[in-house]
Formats: structure tokens, sequence, C-alpha cells
């Protein structure tokens, strides 16, 4: 799972390489300053191409994440129902608290991808900034989901993409809600992180992994296993 979501930076370099041809956008937004703010206005066919991209440069093999390890990569090993614990605070995530603290602090817009603290497991922004695409097909409950983690990729509204974790203008108790997306909407406040597959023999538990992206390619995502 990448360490955070993909960036404007991430993005312009695909654009650049690969998107404008492709007659994608490179986000009227997508200023310098904004460079470490996750890209938004993706829809996920938007998502896709860049996923086809990156695969075909790097040589190994990305993909949205599944929900499941979505989910499994969020919770970070805990049981409660955020990985900070059953509650949330502005201090920790960027969302909209307006109707949850007394005091307010709507920033109403997205901020670094590195401004929060990471979940356990190094995750930044696995829950507020901005809504992320996962694979599946949208279904509105988890009973047909397999038991491996891999993504649902037939059945229910297939016009539709599960999206998760909430963004800067979610309350902060709608941060692990689920809602399903038409493949080719976007907004500003849905982005989208990658999962790359490991080979077989290297697979391991990610938790028991050091974290080091001190050699990674600037526009490549890091990975936190």
């Amino acid at each position: 799972m990448s360490v955070a979501p993909v960036t404007h930076l991430q993005w312009r370099h695909f654009y650049e390489h690969a998107g404008k041809a492709q007659g994608l956008p490179l986000q009227e937004s997508d200023a310098t300053k904004l460079e470490d703010h996750p890209v938004v206005n993706v829809s996920w066919l938007d998502a896709q191409a860049y996923v086809a991209w990156l695969c075909a440069s790097t040589g190994q093999v990305y993909s949205l994440p599944s929900e499941a390890q979505w989910e499994y990569a969020a919770r970070a090993g805990t049981t409660t129902r955020f990985w900070t614990g059953n509650t949330i605070t502005t201090a920790q995530a960027n969302f909209d608290d307006n109707h949850d603290c007394d005091i307010n602090i709507q920033r109403h817009c997205t901020t670094p991808v590195n401004a929060f603290a990471p979940n356990p497991w190094g995750l930044l922004d696995m829950l507020g900034n901005t809504w992320e695409w996962c694979q599946d097909v949208w279904h509105d409950t988890h009973l047909t989901a397999y038991p491996d983690g891999r993504a649902r990729s037939t059945g229910a509204d297939e016009t539709q993409r599960t999206i998760r974790g909430g963004s800067f203008s979610t309350l902060g108790g709608q941060l692990d809600s689920r809602f399903g997306m038409k493949v080719d909407a976007s907004n500003d406040c849905l982005g989208f992180r990658v999962a790359r597959q490991q080979p077989a023999k290297k697979l391991r538990h990610f938790a028991d992994l050091p974290v080091d992206n001190s050699k990674a390619e600037p526009f490549w995502p890091a990975d936190v296993f």
C-alpha cells in the first residue's frame, strides 16, 4: 500500500508523460504550492489510467487497493472504530468537525499528505483529507466479500465503484462510512492511492517490516511494505 495518496506532483509527472496524450486533465489547482497535496477531481477511470502507466513505467504490478485491503490498512491492527480509538480529532486528520466538537475547525480544503501523524503502520491520510477510490464494484453489504480480500469486480451496480476514508468536508462521525460513485465521477474531495503486488515469496505481514523510502524515486508512490 502506498504511504500516501497520489499527490499533485506525482499526477503532473504522469500527465506530462502520458496523461496529456490521453486527454486527461492536469487539474487547474495543480500549482507548485499544492505539490504535496493529494490530487483531486480524479475519476475512477482516470485513476485506472494512472495505474496502467505506473505499471508500464516501473515494471511492477500496481492497482487501486481492494476495499478489504483498504480497510485492513486503515485499521492498522486496531479493533476500535478508528485507528486513533473510538474517537478522532482534527489534530489527527483533516475533516469538518462542525457538529462534532465545541471548537469548530473547518479547513475547507486539502492539506499536505504529511500534515498529520501516520497510523501505526506508517500510512498517511487514511482518514480525512480526500475520499479514496477502491478497485471494487460498489456493493451495499460486505456479505459477498471474498475471504482472500481481493476486489469484487462483478455484481450489484457495476457502473459504480467504492470510495472510503472521508475528506476535508466530511464530519468526523462519517469518516468510517463507505459509498459508491460512478466510475466517471470526480469532485474536489476525491482522490486515490495505489497498492503494489508483492511476489509471493516475499509476502510477509507488513506490520513486521520496516519502512524505508529513502531510495524511492520522487515520482513513484513510496510503499509502506
